[in-house]
């Protein structure tokens, strides 16, 4: 009876010590036009440990994504690494920023809301998601567009992390 004892005592000790990873590497980020405000709403979707990780390669710094004051205090690194790996384009020279809106932490996901402005007539739009390409070779980016009448589905990886929609 011991040994049982000892051996499921020994299964949770290792259970709960060691960091669970995941294999799969993926990011969703959802990108809708809101009429009223004439602007982009933009949701993006993390596993928290990986972009954690991420943002310690990129900044060396611990912050923990699942606190909101953590958020809050580091949101300027954040955005910056937001801003510098999804890109939104309407014209080869006019990169769009993305103004941080909020953050909510859910069963192990980080969820980042941004929302841009654009030109009001656009022909075309270049996108380039290159989320975590930098730390996980095998990091896939799905992506969700919708402006007015047009809605696609996206996939980006290492390998292809520009694409452009036409209106």
């Amino acid at each position: 009876m011991n040994s049982i004892f000892a051996l499921v005592f020994q299964f949770i000790f290792l259970f709960h010590s060691v960091e669970y990873k995941h294999p799969l590497h993926v990011t969703v980020t959802n990108i809708d036009y809101n009429i009223s405000k004439t602007e982009f709403d933009v949701a993006i979707k993390f596993f928290a440990d990986d972009f954690q990780s991420s943002l310690y390669h990129n900044f060396g710094k611990t912050i923990d994504v699942s606190k909101a004051d953590e958020i809050k205090k580091y949101e300027h690194l954040i955005s910056k690494y937001i801003n510098n790996h999804l890109i939104l384009k309407s014209k080869p020279a006019n990169k769009q920023g993305l103004s941080f809106v909020k953050s909510v932490f859910s069963d192990g996901s980080l969820w980042l809301y941004y929302s841009t402005k654009l030109p009001t007539q656009i022909r075309s739009l270049q996108l380039t998601n290159s989320l975590m390409n930098d730390f996980y070779y095998d990091q896939t980016n799905l992506l969700f567009f919708n402006y007015k009448e047009k809605q696609e589905a996206l996939s980006f990886d290492y390998n292809q992390t520009i694409k452009t929609i036409s209106f």
